[in-house]
């Protein structure tokens, strides 16, 4: 799964880290609508739950990109692995769902 590291920008301004990734998706030639927002998924989190309800330890993999310098992965399952996928969409929250700045 590809994903975004927010912490690669060393800021603690979390709509600061979004707008980096959102430049990033222009800057690869994604568009965004102004309605888009971003997912928050805290990795502690994710590898343990995953772990102990799936037995299948994740691996969070930086993975930087020439126009994207934050971009990272999700490895340690299969697209056949439904119930992990739809486990981690099940950790992020309302609360956890940030509008693009």
């Amino acid at each position: 799964m590809s994903v975004n590291w927010l912490e690669y920008f060393e800021t603690r301004d979390i709509d600061a880290s979004i707008k980096h990734v959102a430049s990033a998706f222009v800057d690869k030639g994604y568009t965004i609508k102004p309605s888009g927002s971003f997912a928050i998924l805290e990795v502690g989190t994710a590898r343990r739950i995953v772990e102990d309800l799936h037995n299948t330890m994740l691996n969070f993999e930086h993975l930087p990109e020439p126009n994207d310098p934050s971009h990272a992965g999700i490895t340690g399952y299969g697209s056949e692995d439904i119930a992990i996928a739809t486990e981690l969409s099940d950790l992020v929250g309302r609360e956890d769902v940030r509008a693009v700045p």
